[in-house]
C-alpha cells in the first residue's frame, strides 16, 4: 500500500476524527464512494465527493454520468480498516487517492488566501431525536470550485444541457453532494451499533432491545439509562456488552436488556462503543407523569397536542392564542401566571405577569411576528414602571424582576433584536426554547431550574460563538 510522507499531527481534526473511528472501522467491509470530478490539466480533479461507511448498507447505486469534461458517479468499494487514515493523508499531502476502480482522482489545495486545506471534524450529537443517525464526520475543504470551473463553464454547462441537466449544481444535487462552493472530501462514518426501534419504557420497568454490528468485540459495548429530568444528575444503571446473550444476523448481533426502576420516570437510553456514542433514544410511559399540572391539561388537551401547535409554530393571526398557550406553559413549569392582556382594557399592559416560589416575578411579553426595536423599548419601560411600584409597595424591598421576550420564531431570525435586548437585561426566548420547555413539562416542575436555564442560554451562545445572540 502507498506511505506518504505526511505527519497528521499537524492536522489535529483529522487526528480526534481517526482515535474516535478506528476502533470502528472493523465493522465495515464496504463504504459508498460518491462524487464529482473535472478534468483539470488532463487530471481528475474533485469538486466534491464523499466516502459513507454504513452497517446496514441498502443504499441504490446511481448510474454514472460522464462527459468530456465532468464525471460523476456512486461506487461500492472494499474497505480495510487502515485504507481510511491512508486517504486522508494522501489528501492533506495533495497526492492522488487509492484508485476507486478506474479512477485516480485529487483534492487540489487552495491557492487564495493561503495554500493548503481547511479541515472541519463534527462528532457525534448526542441527541435522542437523532438515534441511529449520530455520524463521525470530517470534511477536507480545498480550491475553490469556480477556480476549476469558469474557464470551462460554457462548454461544461452545454455538455450537461444534452444530457437533460441544466447546471453543476443541479449534477451535484442528483448525486446527494450539494454544499459550499469549495471542493471537499467528506468521509462520513455511520453508527456501529443501534438501539431498536421496539424499545419501550413500560411503568418502571424498561425493554431495551439493541444490535452491534458483526466484527466488533462485544465487551467494547455499552448502555446507559439515565432520567431524562434535568434536574437529577447521574445514571440510573449500565451494562456491558460481556453480558449480553447475543443473537447473530447476517450484518450484526442482536441483544436484550430488562431493568427495572425503583421509580417511574422519563428515561434516556444511550447506547456507546469503545467509549462513542452511537445511539440515544428517550423512553417514557404515556400514561404516567410526574407533573401535576401536566395531567390536568392533558385532560384536555392529551399529548399536549393542540398547546405545542400553538406555542411552537403558530399562524400570524394567532397571537392571543400563542399568549393562552404560553401562560399555560409557564403554569406546567412551576411558576404562577397571570395572564393580563386576556383581559380587555389592558392593551398597554405586559402579555403575562408570573412568580416563582422563590418570590422572583417575570414580566413576558408575547408576539409571533419579528420582535422590533419598539417592543423591547415598551417591555423595557414597562419593567421599569413595574420595578417603581414593586420598590413603593414593598417599602424598598424589590424582588428580583426576570424580563421575557418570547417570540414563536426560531432563532436565527431574532439574532438581531437579541443583542439590543441583551444589552437591557431582557432575555429572548425562541421557537427551540419554547419547544425545549414543552418537553420539560414531562419532569417535575422546578421553576428556578428552569430560570436558571434561560439566564444562562445567552452566556453559552457567547461561550459557543463568540458572539452574543449568533446561534
Amino acid at each position: 500500500m502507498t506511505t506518504f510522507d505526511v505527519s497528521l499531527s499537524n492536522f489535529p481534526q483529522v487526528s480526534e476524527f481517526l482515535g474516535a473511528v478506528t476502533p470502528l472501522l472493523p465493522a465495515f467491509n464496504f463504504g459508498i464512494f460518491t462524487f464529482v470530478s473535472v478534468i483539470h490539466e488532463g487530471e481528475h480533479v474533485i469538486l466534491r465527493a464523499r466516502l459513507c461507511l454504513s452497517v446496514e448498507d441498502e443504499t441504490p447505486i446511481r448510474e454514472p454520468i460522464r462527459t468530456q469534461h465532468l464525471s460523476a458517479n456512486q461506487i461500492r468499494i472494499p474497505l480495510v480498516p487502515e485504507a481510511i487514515e491512508t486517504c486522508l493523508k494522501a489528501t492533506v499531502a495533495g497526492a492522488w487517492l487509492p484508485p476507486v476502480r478506474d479512477y485516480l482522482l485529487k483534492l487540489l489545495p487552495r491557492t487564495q488566501p493561503t495554500d493548503g486545506y481547511s479541515i472541519y471534524y463534527e462528532p457525534a450529537v448526542r441527541s435522542h431525536t437523532r438515534a441511529d443517525r449520530n455520524n463521525e464526520r470530517l470534511v477536507v475543504s480545498g480550491i475553490n470550485q469556480f477556480q476549476l470551473l469558469s474557464p470551462i463553464t460554457r462548454v461544461v454547462e452545454s455538455e450537461l444541457r444534452d444530457l437533460g441537466i441544466s447546471s453543476v449544481p443541479e449534477l451535484m444535487r442528483l448525486f446527494a453532494l450539494s454544499g459550499s462552493d469549495e471542493t471537499t472530501l467528506e468521509i462520513a462514518v455511520g453508527p456501529v451499533a443501534m438501539i431498536a426501534p421496539e424499545s419501550a419504557l413500560n411503568g418502571r420497568h424498561v425493554h431495551l432491545g439493541f444490535s452491534l454490528a458483526n466484527g466488533l468485540a462485544p465487551s467494547q459495548l455499552r448502555c446507559v439509562l439515565r432520567n431524562a429530568d434535568p434536574n437529577l444528575a447521574g445514571p440510573l444503571a449500565t451494562y456491558g456488552g460481556e453480558f449480553v446473550t447475543w443473537t447473530t444476523g447476517r450484518r450484526s448481533r442482536q441483544g436484550r436488556w430488562r431493568f427495572e426502576m425503583p421509580q417511574a420516570a422519563v428515561v434516556d437510553c444511550q447506547v456507546l462503543y469503545a467509549g462513542q456514542i452511537q445511539g440515544e433514544v428517550r423512553l417514557r410511559d404515556p400514561s404516567a407523569t410526574s407533573n401535576p399540572c401536566r395531567v390536568l391539561v392533558g385532560l384536555v388537551d392529551p399529548r399536549l397536542s393542540r398547546l405545542e401547535e400553538l406555542v411552537v409554530r403558530p399562524k400570524k393571526t394567532e397571537g392571543e392564542d400563542f399568549e393562552a398557550g404560553i401562560s399555560w406553559l409557564i403554569q406546567m413549569l412551576g411558576f404562577a401566571p397571570i395572564h393580563v392582556s386576556a383581559m380587555s382594557g389592558m392593551s398597554d399592559e405586559p402579555d403575562i405577569l408570573a412568580t416563582a416560589p422563590g418570590g422572583t416575578i417575570l414580566i413576558i411579553e408575547c408576539t409571533t411576528k419579528v420582535p422590533d426595536d419598539k417592543k423591547l423599548t415598551m417591555l423595557v419601560s414597562r419593567t421599569v414602571r413595574m420595578r417603581q411600584a414593586l420598590g413603593r409597595s414593598l417599602g424598598g424591598e424589590i424582588a428580583e424582576i426576570v424580563t421575557l421576550l418570547i417570540s414563536s420564531l426560531p432563532a436565527e431570525e431574532v439574532v438581531t433584536i437579541r443583542e439590543r435586548a441583551a444589552e437591557h437585561a431582557v432575555i429572548v426566548l425562541t421557537r427551540e426554547d419554547i419547544a425545549d420547555a414543552v418537553a420539560r413539562t414531562n419532569y417535575s416542575p422546578d421553576p428556578e431550574g428552569v430560570l436558571r436555564h434561560w439566564k444562562n442560554s445567552g452566556l453559552v451562545r457567547v461561550l459557543n460563538t463568540g458572539r452574543m445572540g449568533e446561534v
